[in-house]
């Protein structure tokens, strides 16, 4: 609820995020639920003194907290992250980033040159357009693979199960593919 809320609360649930188990999985949807309010305080342990809440917060910004403008907000903290030349922190930290931006660099000059002076909002739209390409793709992919899942049922229908009523039968019960019931 909006009143559990606390600030006090979102570092203790930044770090327990990278806990193994369950524990992560509740963390993380709690830090969802704070969504731009647990932003400033994963920016503020980005710049921690402290190598575990800065490795905590690199970890927890793959999740996407805040939503779109906790992105725009947080990757320009990610990629500053980098010039700490720390490598446990640079490893999380691009992990993070290629996440996030759906982008393949591996070192830390090639995210400060792809940042360049990019705006939150530049950022957003960017990160936007390539999911949607990535989205637009996979469905494609997908759609593809269910084609030939189709045709292979309906060439086994053909053949191997031509003379087998029961097989037939049960090809009839509902499934997404009218085609299959229209052969059997």
């Amino acid at each position: 609820t909006t009143e559990a809320r606390h600030a006090a609360f979102a570092s203790p649930l930044i770090l327990a995020a990278n806990d193994p188990g369950d524990l992560a999985k509740v963390a993380i949807a709690a830090l969802h639920a704070y969504g731009k309010d647990a932003v400033p305080k994963v920016i503020e342990m980005l710049a921690s003194d402290t190598a575990s809440e800065r490795l905590a917060a690199a970890a927890v910004a793959s999740e996407r907290i805040g939503g779109a403008a906790g992105t725009g907000k947080i990757v320009p903290k990610l990629v500053a992250a980098l010039l700490r030349n720390e490598p446990d922190l640079n490893g999380v930290v691009i992990k993070s980033l290629k996440r996030i931006t759906l982008l393949d660099y591996e070192k830390p000059e090639q995210w400060k040159d792809w940042l360049g002076k990019k705006t939150g909002l530049e950022l957003i739209i960017e990160i936007a357009d390539r999911e949607t390409e990535a989205r637009r793709k996979a469905e494609a992919e997908r759609t593809r693979v269910e084609n030939k899942l189709l045709e292979i049922t309906l060439e086994r229908m053909r053949k191997d199960e031509r003379n087998d009523h029961a097989a037939l039968i049960a090809r009839m019960a509902p499934t997404e593919y009218l085609a299959v019931r229209l052969e059997a």
